[in-house]
């Protein structure tokens, strides 16, 4: 069950843009910076640009598993080998990322074919030890992952889980490796585990295919809008970090957080459908996701060697 989300760049590729900036006409839109390159929109019918609507809503309020999935292959023919219409995924993945939804934890269809009743939401996700979701670098506290991002850039490829410490949990941790009379953070306070390392497209830009090899995780505490480090998420980051002990390395300046290697295996996502806004996914473990483009720079964490 590893919460894994993973994304896709090249000269000219093909997109739905709803943007007057790409005209019918318009050849490889040079001198537009390579990420906002386009072969003419005339090149996707109205039916393209009605599914990732119908997916979009379809994830606003799921209904089942089985229904989500539907438009994501129908979206996954509009594209690759089989369609006619060869994308060049490569750019398109380049930028911040936001996970809309994840086939992981959602009920399968029974034998019969009716869909299993979803049991009633818990008041927070199914928690998740983090030593699994970092390869065993983290100690064995439990999480929530609530929500999660990717940033593809520069050839890194970095995953961002965003989580909670459920209280039973949280109590011991800051009891422990919290300065005695420190307040516990609250039950609401969020903080990020960070996997990040190198991705490629080893048989070629147009290829579905990525390989990322995470070989850093990191804690990171919530920043701020005005981009100032969250004391109440750092207070979970500082106890994590105590609780882990020595064997990161720190970073300079206004990033004083363990950076920690990863001994993880290679691994892939096959990107089934992608174009300036939408992406759907499937990871090595099978899981399906759909992730929709954010601004750069957007998601409200820092990481890495990052000390501006």
């Amino acid at each position: 069950m590893a919460v894994l989300v993973l994304l896709l760049s090249a000269d000219a590729f093909l997109a739905p843009s709803r943007s007057p900036a790409t005209q019918p006409n318009s050849p490889c839109l040079f001198p537009l910076p390579r990420h906002q390159r386009f072969y003419p929109s005339r090149l996707f019918s109205t039916d393209t640009m009605a599914l990732t609507d119908t997916l979009r809503e379809l994830i606003t309020a799921p209904k089942d598993r089985e229904e989500v999935l539907d438009v994501c292959s129908q979206l996954a023919a509009t594209q690759g080998p089989d369609s006619g219409v060869q994308v060049q995924v490569e750019p398109l993945l380049q930028g911040d990322w936001r996970v809309l939804y994840s086939t992981l934890g959602q009920p399968k269809k029974k034998k019969g074919g009716s869909a299993e009743e979803p049991a009633p939401a818990p008041r927070l996700p199914p928690a998740v030890p983090l030593r699994f979701l970092s390869f065993g670098a983290l100690p064995g506290t439990k999480v929530c992952v609530t929500r999660g991002f990717n940033r593809i850039s520069d050839g890194v490829y970095s995953l961002v889980n965003v989580f909670k410490v459920p209280p039973e949990d949280g109590e011991k941790l800051y009891a422990q490796h919290l300065p005695e009379g420190t307040p516990p953070p609250p039950e609401s306070t969020e903080a990020a585990m960070v996997l990040f390392g190198p991705c490629s497209f080893p048989d070629g830009p147009t290829t579905q295919r990525c390989q990322v090899k995470f070989d850093n995780v990191q804690v990171v505490p919530l920043l701020s809008s005005d981009g100032l480090v969250d004391a109440e998420s750092d207070k979970i980051v500082r106890a994590i970090e105590s609780k882990a002990g020595r064997g990161g390395t720190i970073m300079p300046k206004r990033l004083p957080f363990l950076i920690r290697a990863l001994r993880a295996d290679k691994t892939f996502i096959d990107i089934t459908y992608i174009d300036r806004e939408l992406r759907v996914h499937v990871g090595k473990s099978g899981q399906s996701y759909v992730l929709e483009k954010i601004p750069d720079g957007t998601i409200p964490f820092r990481w890495g060697g990052w000390t501006d």
